[in-house]
Protein backbone atom coordinates (compact mmCIF):
# COMPACT_ATOMS: atom_id res chain seq x y z
CA UNK A 1 0.00 0.00 0.00
CA UNK A 2 0.97 3.59 -0.30
CA UNK A 3 3.06 5.18 2.41
CA UNK A 4 0.75 7.00 4.79
CA UNK A 5 1.59 9.65 7.30
CA UNK A 6 -1.91 10.52 8.37
CA UNK A 7 -1.62 12.00 11.84
CA UNK A 8 0.09 11.28 15.13
CA UNK A 9 -1.60 8.34 16.82
CA UNK A 10 -4.94 9.46 18.30
CA UNK A 11 -5.12 6.71 20.88
CA UNK A 12 -2.25 6.72 23.36
CA UNK A 13 -0.62 3.32 23.81
CA UNK A 14 -1.52 1.39 26.92
CA UNK A 15 2.04 1.54 28.20
CA UNK A 16 2.32 5.30 27.86
CA UNK A 17 -1.12 5.89 29.38
CA UNK A 18 -0.26 3.64 32.30
CA UNK A 19 2.83 5.75 32.95
CA UNK A 20 0.75 8.93 32.95
CA UNK A 21 -1.91 7.40 35.19
CA UNK A 22 0.85 6.52 37.60
CA UNK A 23 1.69 10.20 37.83
CA UNK A 24 -1.94 10.99 38.61
CA UNK A 25 -2.58 8.45 41.36
CA UNK A 26 -2.26 11.02 44.11
CA UNK A 27 -3.93 10.87 47.49
CA UNK A 28 -7.03 13.10 47.80
CA UNK A 29 -7.31 15.65 50.59
CA UNK A 30 -10.25 16.21 52.92
CA UNK A 31 -11.85 18.69 55.26
CA UNK A 32 -12.87 21.29 52.66
CA UNK A 33 -15.47 23.93 53.45
CA UNK A 34 -18.22 25.16 51.15
CA UNK A 35 -17.35 28.70 50.10
CA UNK A 36 -18.19 29.79 46.54
CA UNK A 37 -16.67 33.29 46.40
CA UNK A 38 -13.49 34.96 47.59
CA UNK A 39 -14.20 37.10 50.62
CA UNK A 40 -11.15 39.39 50.46
CA UNK A 41 -9.14 41.14 47.74
CA UNK A 42 -6.23 42.50 49.79
CA UNK A 43 -3.45 40.32 51.12
CA UNK A 44 -4.39 38.48 54.30
CA UNK A 45 -0.79 37.38 54.75
CA UNK A 46 2.41 37.78 52.72
CA UNK A 47 4.87 34.90 52.49
CA UNK A 48 8.55 35.67 51.90
CA UNK A 49 11.08 33.35 50.23
CA UNK A 50 12.32 30.83 52.77
CA UNK A 51 8.94 30.77 54.55
CA UNK A 52 6.50 27.90 54.05
CA UNK A 53 3.55 28.48 51.72
CA UNK A 54 1.87 25.37 53.11
CA UNK A 55 2.11 26.69 56.66
CA UNK A 56 0.43 29.93 55.59
CA UNK A 57 -2.33 27.99 53.83
CA UNK A 58 -2.94 25.73 56.82
CA UNK A 59 -3.26 28.72 59.14
CA UNK A 60 -5.49 30.78 56.85
CA UNK A 61 -9.26 31.14 57.08
CA UNK A 62 -11.50 30.32 54.12
CA UNK A 63 -11.50 33.20 51.66
CA UNK A 64 -8.02 34.38 52.60
CA UNK A 65 -5.66 35.97 50.08
CA UNK A 66 -2.15 34.60 50.51
CA UNK A 67 0.40 36.76 48.71
CA UNK A 68 3.81 35.49 47.69
CA UNK A 69 6.61 38.02 47.46
CA UNK A 70 9.06 38.00 44.56
CA UNK A 71 11.28 34.95 44.75
CA UNK A 72 11.36 31.18 44.24
CA UNK A 73 9.99 28.33 46.35
CA UNK A 74 10.70 24.60 46.12
CA UNK A 75 7.58 23.21 47.73
CA UNK A 76 4.60 20.97 47.05
CA UNK A 77 1.33 22.48 48.26
CA UNK A 78 -2.11 21.07 49.04
CA UNK A 79 -5.20 23.30 49.26
CA UNK A 80 -8.49 22.05 50.76
CA UNK A 81 -10.26 25.36 51.42
CA UNK A 82 -11.35 28.40 49.44
CA UNK A 83 -8.55 30.95 49.11
CA UNK A 84 -6.44 32.93 46.65
CA UNK A 85 -2.73 32.32 46.10
CA UNK A 86 -1.29 35.45 44.49
CA UNK A 87 2.26 36.02 43.28
CA UNK A 88 4.07 39.26 42.50
CA UNK A 89 4.00 38.48 38.76
CA UNK A 90 4.86 35.64 36.37
CA UNK A 91 8.48 36.75 36.14
CA UNK A 92 8.82 37.54 39.84
CA UNK A 93 7.27 34.58 41.67
CA UNK A 94 8.04 30.96 40.87
CA UNK A 95 7.18 27.64 42.53
CA UNK A 96 9.01 24.41 41.73
CA UNK A 97 7.82 21.09 43.15
CA UNK A 98 10.55 19.18 44.92
CA UNK A 99 8.76 15.81 45.31
CA UNK A 100 8.47 13.38 42.40
CA UNK A 101 5.01 12.09 41.38
CA UNK A 102 3.28 14.82 43.35
CA UNK A 103 1.57 17.91 41.93
CA UNK A 104 3.17 21.25 42.73
CA UNK A 105 -0.25 22.59 43.73
CA UNK A 106 -2.92 20.01 44.52
CA UNK A 107 -6.44 21.34 45.10
CA UNK A 108 -9.01 18.98 46.60
CA UNK A 109 -12.62 19.71 47.55
CA UNK A 110 -14.92 17.12 49.06
CA UNK A 111 -17.51 19.90 48.99
CA UNK A 112 -17.34 22.84 46.61
CA UNK A 113 -14.39 25.17 47.13
CA UNK A 114 -13.13 28.07 45.04
CA UNK A 115 -9.38 28.59 44.66
CA UNK A 116 -7.62 31.39 42.79
CA UNK A 117 -4.09 31.12 41.38
CA UNK A 118 -2.80 34.49 40.22
CA UNK A 119 0.37 36.05 38.81
CA UNK A 120 2.90 33.29 39.35
CA UNK A 121 4.90 30.65 37.51
CA UNK A 122 4.84 26.93 38.21
CA UNK A 123 7.59 25.15 36.30
CA UNK A 124 10.33 22.54 36.14
CA UNK A 125 8.53 20.14 38.45
CA UNK A 126 8.82 16.36 38.49
CA UNK A 127 5.09 15.91 37.97
CA UNK A 128 1.90 17.94 37.37
CA UNK A 129 1.83 21.69 37.74
CA UNK A 130 -1.70 22.17 39.14
CA UNK A 131 -4.13 19.33 39.89
CA UNK A 132 -7.77 19.92 40.83
CA UNK A 133 -9.79 17.00 42.22
CA UNK A 134 -13.15 16.53 43.84
CA UNK A 135 -15.57 19.45 43.56
CA UNK A 136 -13.54 22.58 42.96
CA UNK A 137 -13.67 25.80 40.98
CA UNK A 138 -10.14 26.86 40.10
CA UNK A 139 -9.43 30.29 38.64
CA UNK A 140 -5.99 30.72 37.06
CA UNK A 141 -5.11 34.25 35.95
CA UNK A 142 -1.91 35.77 34.52
CA UNK A 143 0.12 32.69 35.32
CA UNK A 144 2.60 30.46 33.56
CA UNK A 145 2.89 26.68 33.70
CA UNK A 146 5.88 25.31 31.85
CA UNK A 147 8.46 22.51 31.69
CA UNK A 148 6.57 20.22 34.05
CA UNK A 149 7.08 16.46 33.73
CA UNK A 150 3.31 15.90 33.62
CA UNK A 151 0.43 18.06 32.39
CA UNK A 152 0.68 21.74 33.21
CA UNK A 153 -2.86 21.60 34.59
CA UNK A 154 -5.18 18.65 35.13
CA UNK A 155 -8.85 19.09 36.02
CA UNK A 156 -10.53 15.91 37.30
CA UNK A 157 -13.71 14.51 38.89
CA UNK A 158 -16.36 17.27 39.23
CA UNK A 159 -13.90 20.14 39.11
CA UNK A 160 -14.06 23.08 36.71
CA UNK A 161 -11.75 25.91 35.83
CA UNK A 162 -11.59 29.47 34.57
CA UNK A 163 -8.23 30.20 32.93
CA UNK A 164 -7.28 33.54 31.39
CA UNK A 165 -4.25 35.55 30.30
CA UNK A 166 -1.90 32.65 30.94
CA UNK A 167 0.90 30.77 29.15
CA UNK A 168 1.02 26.98 29.21
CA UNK A 169 4.07 25.60 27.43
CA UNK A 170 6.57 22.75 27.16
CA UNK A 171 4.74 20.39 29.51
CA UNK A 172 4.77 16.62 29.11
CA UNK A 173 1.57 15.12 27.69
CA UNK A 174 -0.73 18.18 27.69
CA UNK A 175 -0.81 21.81 28.60
CA UNK A 176 -4.26 21.31 30.12
CA UNK A 177 -5.86 17.90 30.59
CA UNK A 178 -9.60 18.08 31.20
CA UNK A 179 -10.51 14.64 32.50
CA UNK A 180 -13.85 14.87 34.25
CA UNK A 181 -16.61 12.40 35.03
CA UNK A 182 -19.51 14.85 34.57
CA UNK A 183 -20.19 17.63 32.02
CA UNK A 184 -18.46 20.34 34.03
CA UNK A 185 -17.63 23.59 32.24
CA UNK A 186 -14.14 25.05 31.86
CA UNK A 187 -13.61 28.49 30.33
CA UNK A 188 -10.30 29.44 28.73
CA UNK A 189 -9.54 32.85 27.24
CA UNK A 190 -6.63 35.02 26.10
CA UNK A 191 -4.09 32.26 26.69
CA UNK A 192 -1.27 30.61 24.77
CA UNK A 193 -0.47 26.90 24.52
CA UNK A 194 2.84 26.02 22.92
CA UNK A 195 5.37 23.20 22.61
CA UNK A 196 3.49 20.75 24.82
CA UNK A 197 4.60 17.24 23.92
CA UNK A 198 1.14 15.87 23.00
CA UNK A 199 -1.70 18.39 23.07
CA UNK A 200 -2.22 22.02 24.00
CA UNK A 201 -5.56 21.02 25.51
CA UNK A 202 -6.69 17.41 25.87
CA UNK A 203 -10.37 16.85 26.61
CA UNK A 204 -11.64 13.40 27.56
CA UNK A 205 -14.59 11.95 29.46
CA UNK A 206 -17.52 14.37 29.66
CA UNK A 207 -15.45 17.55 29.65
CA UNK A 208 -16.96 20.73 28.27
CA UNK A 209 -14.94 23.83 27.45
CA UNK A 210 -15.40 27.27 25.97
CA UNK A 211 -12.15 28.49 24.45
CA UNK A 212 -11.70 31.98 23.01
CA UNK A 213 -9.00 34.40 21.88
CA UNK A 214 -6.23 31.87 22.38
CA UNK A 215 -3.23 30.59 20.44
CA UNK A 216 -2.04 27.01 19.94
CA UNK A 217 1.50 26.77 18.60
CA UNK A 218 3.94 23.92 17.92
CA UNK A 219 2.20 21.27 20.04
CA UNK A 220 3.44 17.75 19.34
CA UNK A 221 0.17 16.06 18.31
CA UNK A 222 -2.65 18.60 18.28
CA UNK A 223 -3.52 22.07 19.41
CA UNK A 224 -6.74 20.73 20.91
CA UNK A 225 -7.67 17.03 21.11
CA UNK A 226 -11.35 16.35 21.88
CA UNK A 227 -12.23 12.73 22.75
CA UNK A 228 -14.94 10.52 24.26
CA UNK A 229 -18.12 12.60 24.80
CA UNK A 230 -16.33 15.91 25.31
CA UNK A 231 -17.64 19.13 23.78
CA UNK A 232 -15.71 22.27 22.87
CA UNK A 233 -16.84 25.69 21.71
CA UNK A 234 -13.83 27.40 20.11
CA UNK A 235 -13.81 30.98 18.83
CA UNK A 236 -11.36 33.67 17.74
CA UNK A 237 -8.37 31.37 18.12
CA UNK A 238 -5.28 30.52 16.04
CA UNK A 239 -3.76 27.07 15.48
CA UNK A 240 -0.27 27.17 13.98
CA UNK A 241 2.41 24.49 13.38
CA UNK A 242 0.76 21.80 15.49
CA UNK A 243 0.90 18.30 14.03
CA UNK A 244 -2.90 18.63 13.69
CA UNK A 245 -4.68 21.88 14.46
CA UNK A 246 -7.80 20.33 16.04
CA UNK A 247 -8.45 16.59 16.42
CA UNK A 248 -11.99 15.38 17.16
CA UNK A 249 -12.69 11.70 17.78
CA UNK A 250 -15.01 9.15 19.40
CA UNK A 251 -18.39 10.87 19.99
CA UNK A 252 -16.94 14.31 20.69
CA UNK A 253 -18.33 17.55 19.31
CA UNK A 254 -16.57 20.78 18.32
CA UNK A 255 -18.09 24.12 17.36
CA UNK A 256 -15.41 26.28 15.75
CA UNK A 257 -15.98 29.90 14.72
CA UNK A 258 -13.95 32.93 13.67
CA UNK A 259 -10.74 30.92 13.96
CA UNK A 260 -7.70 30.33 11.78
CA UNK A 261 -6.02 26.95 11.31
CA UNK A 262 -2.92 27.43 9.23
CA UNK A 263 0.53 25.96 8.61
CA UNK A 264 -0.16 22.90 10.73
CA UNK A 265 2.19 20.03 9.98
CA UNK A 266 -0.28 17.46 8.58
CA UNK A 267 -3.97 18.43 8.89
CA UNK A 268 -5.80 21.56 9.88
CA UNK A 269 -8.75 19.56 11.24
CA UNK A 270 -9.14 15.80 11.66
CA UNK A 271 -12.63 14.43 12.41
CA UNK A 272 -12.97 10.69 12.96
CA UNK A 273 -15.14 7.95 14.50
CA UNK A 274 -18.64 9.37 15.31
CA UNK A 275 -17.38 12.86 16.08
CA UNK A 276 -19.06 16.00 14.79
CA UNK A 277 -17.53 19.30 13.77
CA UNK A 278 -19.31 22.54 12.93
CA UNK A 279 -16.99 25.16 11.45
CA UNK A 280 -18.18 28.65 10.60
CA UNK A 281 -16.55 31.94 9.58
CA UNK A 282 -13.07 30.40 9.78
CA UNK A 283 -9.94 30.01 7.66
CA UNK A 284 -8.28 26.64 7.01
CA UNK A 285 -5.16 27.42 5.02
CA UNK A 286 -1.68 26.24 4.17
CA UNK A 287 -1.78 23.02 6.16
CA UNK A 288 0.63 20.19 5.36
CA UNK A 289 3.99 21.91 5.84
CA UNK A 290 6.02 18.76 6.44
CA UNK A 291 8.30 17.95 3.49
CA UNK A 292 6.93 14.43 3.18
CA UNK A 293 3.48 15.91 2.50
CA UNK A 294 4.74 16.76 -0.98
CA UNK A 295 5.18 13.08 -1.82
CA UNK A 296 2.57 11.09 -3.71
CA UNK A 297 0.51 8.87 -1.43
CA UNK A 298 1.04 11.07 1.63
CA UNK A 299 -2.10 13.13 2.16
CA UNK A 300 -2.00 16.36 4.14
CA UNK A 301 -5.34 18.15 3.92
CA UNK A 302 -7.12 21.17 5.22
CA UNK A 303 -9.89 18.98 6.68
CA UNK A 304 -9.78 15.17 6.82
CA UNK A 305 -12.81 12.98 7.61
CA UNK A 306 -12.86 9.31 8.65
CA UNK A 307 -15.41 6.67 9.59
CA UNK A 308 -18.84 7.99 10.65
CA UNK A 309 -17.77 11.55 11.32
CA UNK A 310 -19.87 14.57 10.37
CA UNK A 311 -18.86 18.04 9.17
CA UNK A 312 -20.95 21.17 8.76
CA UNK A 313 -18.97 23.96 7.09
CA UNK A 314 -20.33 27.47 6.53
CA UNK A 315 -19.09 30.91 5.53
CA UNK A 316 -15.48 29.77 5.63
CA UNK A 317 -12.45 29.63 3.36
CA UNK A 318 -10.35 26.51 2.77
CA UNK A 319 -7.34 27.25 0.59
CA UNK A 320 -3.68 26.59 -0.21
CA UNK A 321 -3.52 23.26 1.61
CA UNK A 322 -0.93 20.78 0.33
CA UNK A 323 -3.42 18.13 -0.81
CA UNK A 324 -7.21 18.26 -0.69
CA UNK A 325 -9.02 21.18 0.83
CA UNK A 326 -11.51 18.66 2.24
CA UNK A 327 -11.17 14.89 1.87
CA UNK A 328 -12.88 11.77 3.12
CA UNK A 329 -10.84 8.65 3.76
CA UNK A 330 -11.74 6.91 0.47
CA UNK A 331 -9.85 5.09 -2.29
CA UNK A 332 -10.96 7.63 -4.88
CA UNK A 333 -9.32 10.32 -2.74
CA UNK A 334 -5.95 8.46 -2.98
CA UNK A 335 -6.27 6.54 0.29
CA UNK A 336 -5.56 2.80 0.46
CA UNK A 337 -9.11 1.80 1.40
CA UNK A 338 -12.60 3.17 1.99
CA UNK A 339 -13.25 4.25 5.56
CA UNK A 340 -15.87 7.00 5.48
CA UNK A 341 -19.66 6.69 5.74
CA UNK A 342 -20.37 10.00 7.41
CA UNK A 343 -22.10 13.20 6.33
CA UNK A 344 -20.81 16.54 5.06
CA UNK A 345 -22.71 19.80 4.55
CA UNK A 346 -21.05 22.81 2.91
CA UNK A 347 -22.92 26.06 2.34
CA UNK A 348 -22.68 28.32 -0.72
CA UNK A 349 -20.79 31.04 1.17
CA UNK A 350 -17.80 28.76 1.72
CA UNK A 351 -14.83 29.22 -0.64
CA UNK A 352 -12.57 26.26 -1.41
CA UNK A 353 -9.73 27.09 -3.78
CA UNK A 354 -6.01 26.92 -4.43
CA UNK A 355 -5.56 23.52 -2.75
CA UNK A 356 -3.31 20.68 -3.97
CA UNK A 357 -0.31 22.99 -3.88
CA UNK A 358 1.81 19.82 -4.20
CA UNK A 359 -0.01 18.96 -7.49
CA UNK A 360 -0.40 15.45 -6.12
CA UNK A 361 -4.09 15.49 -6.97
CA UNK A 362 -3.53 16.65 -10.56
CA UNK A 363 -5.98 14.80 -12.79
CA UNK A 364 -7.95 13.64 -9.76
CA UNK A 365 -10.78 16.10 -10.33
CA UNK A 366 -13.16 16.73 -7.47
CA UNK A 367 -14.96 13.42 -7.04
CA UNK A 368 -18.27 13.22 -5.20
CA UNK A 369 -21.68 14.86 -5.37
CA UNK A 370 -20.68 18.10 -3.68
CA UNK A 371 -21.02 21.63 -5.16
CA UNK A 372 -17.33 21.73 -6.21
CA UNK A 373 -17.64 18.72 -8.52
CA UNK A 374 -17.79 20.86 -11.66
CA UNK A 375 -15.58 20.80 -14.76
CA UNK A 376 -14.43 24.39 -14.30
CA UNK A 377 -13.15 23.80 -10.78
CA UNK A 378 -9.42 22.94 -10.66
CA UNK A 379 -8.33 19.52 -9.50
CA UNK A 380 -7.74 18.63 -5.89
CA UNK A 381 -10.24 20.81 -4.06
CA UNK A 382 -12.78 18.44 -2.48
CA UNK A 383 -13.11 14.65 -2.42
CA UNK A 384 -16.28 13.30 -0.81
CA UNK A 385 -18.70 10.41 -1.39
Amino acid sequence: GRAMIFTAQRVVSAAVLAMVLGLLSLVSGSGAERVSVFAQSDCTVTVQPGESIQKAIDGASSGAVICLAAGMWEENIEIVKSLTLRGAGQKQTKIIGREAYKAVIKIVGNTEIAVGIEKLTISDSYSIGIQARGETLVTIVESQLSHNSGPGIIIQDLSRAIISDSKISSNMTAGIWLWVSAPTQTTISNSQFSNNTWHGIWMIGSAQATISNSQFLDNGISGIEISDNAQAVISDSHFIRNMVGIGIQDSAQAFISASRLFHNVINGVLVTDRAQAKITSSLVEGNGIMDVCKEKGVLCNGITLRRQSQLELSNSKVFNNTDWGIAAYLKKCSYDYDEFVGKVTIDEQTVIEGNSTSNNQKGMGNPGSHPWNRPEVPDGQVCLP
